[in-house]
């Protein structure tokens, strides 16, 4: 019995709260001694089952449960027949379970749970006339119900982002090439109101691949990239507050849009964090706000991929592609505040894609996951630290 503590409940309370503790902070504890890392890596989905079979796996998006379970949405291509479709995954005790979840369209799919484990996700049909973005919900990941939410933009080049409220209503963030000839760009943001969506531009509408977050105010954060002219192109942040939208500045990125787009995340204090890939420096670029001013830190050379996540102490976790060859995907996290970063290697040949070819999520213990394209076979594929706790749930 723990002293100070008579009472066995308040015990058993704060027992289990330190081990909470302990495991939350087993990733940072493991990789700063330097240990040798075990990165546990699965294929939940074959990529091009046979040399005829024209069909490619894309745009992996993962978060994992209060269960300890991952859940995971990509995009399957064909060249003949239906042209896309949305499909989602899960792990079981058996191992990992594909289910398709939308046949009409599937593109740049955004997953999200909400307080209840349920499961939302953004993605776009760009192979109908008018081209739309839609939301999809599952409480058990078997039976999808999916809505309109806009439609009526570009499709060359779309993305779409969602972020769900602390009452878990969704906001999702769409961008578009309207004419890549003209450099006109469009960004979009739709938000839940009940079963219906108001759409409104993004800041001035002009900018690429958004991506967003919502805070404990309900107020909305994007990253995204737009032109200064003369051939500066740079990472911009918004925020809507109180109807308006409110834009800076975070760092510039090259003379021309790249293909890896920003990321961003607001921790528990409202504070924005984003992670950005500078080409004309060649650095990949952590930037977060605090009292009104942009604090930059460079962690490594420029990458070709890059996801971005906070940790409940508002740390920093990256996945990114490093442009070696072979390529490799890495993990990064930060260890205190303004500190220093620590990475370990999870895998090479992992796949170059112009779309966004990775995802990371933490579980509730702290400990990554990573979803990839894995370059060789086009697989998806799923790697946890091998030091995770993991308890499958069976979906029934």
């Amino acid at each position: 019995m723990v002293a100070g503590f008579a009472h066995p409940f308040l015990t058993f309370l704060l027992i289990a709260a330190l081990i909470l503790t302990l495991f939350t902070f087993q990733t940072h504890a493991v990789l700063a001694q330097g240990a040798p890392i075990t990165w546990l890596i699965e294929r939940v989905d074959v990529g091009q089952l046979s040399k005829t079979d024209l069909r490619s796996l894309q745009a992996p998006s993962l978060v994992i449960d209060s269960n300890q379970q991952p859940h995971l949405v990509y995009s399957e291509f064909f060249e003949e027949g239906p042209p896309s479709r949305l499909n989602y995954a899960t792990r079981t005790a058996q191992g990992w379970i594909t289910r398709t979840a939308d046949l009409d369209g599937g593109a740049s799919p955004s997953l999200a749970l909400t307080r209840q484990n349920q499961l939302r996700v953004s993605y776009l049909d760009i192979f109908v006339a008018t081209n739309s973005a839609k939301y999809g919900q599952s409480s058990d990941g078997v039976v999808w119900a999916s809505q309109l939410v806009t439609s009526g933009f570009n499709a060359l080049q779309s993305s779409s982002d969602l972020a769900l409220d602390a009452n878990d209503q969704a906001s999702i963030a769409v961008g578009s090439h309207e004419s890549i000839s003209n450099r006109i760009y469009r960004m979009m943001l739709a938000v839940q109101v009940s079963n219906t969506w108001t759409v409104q531009p993004i800041a001035d509408g002009n900018g690429i691949a958004p991506t967003l977050a919502v805070d404990s105010l309900g107020q909305t954060h994007v990253s995204y990239q737009s032109s200064r002219g003369a051939g500066r192109w740079v990472v911009s942040y918004a925020v809507l507050a109180n109807g308006l939208w409110l834009t800076e500045t975070v760092g510039d990125i090259d003379t021309t849009p790249v293909v890896v787009s920003s990321h961003i995340a607001v921790d528990a204090g409202n504070t924005p964090h984003i992670a950005y890939t500078n080409r004309t420096r060649n650095e990949l670029v952590y930037a977060s706000r605090t009292n009104g001013a942009w604090t930059r830190q460079i962690i490594t050379g420029s990458v070709d991929a890059l996801d971005l996540v906070l940790d409940e102490a508002g740390l920093p976790h990256l996945a990114y592609i490093e442009p070696t060859t072979p390529h490799r995907l890495v993990y990064a996290f930060q260890t205190s505040p303004g500190g220093t970063w620590i990475s370990s290697t999870v895998t090479a040949g992992v796949k170059d894609d112009p779309l966004p070819p990775l995802s990371i999520a933490l579980g509730p213990t702290g400990l990554p996951y990573i979803a990839y394209i894995d370059f060789t076979t086009g697989d998806v594929r799923v790697a946890r630290l091998g030091q995770a706790v993991y308890v499958p749930v069976v979906i029934h």
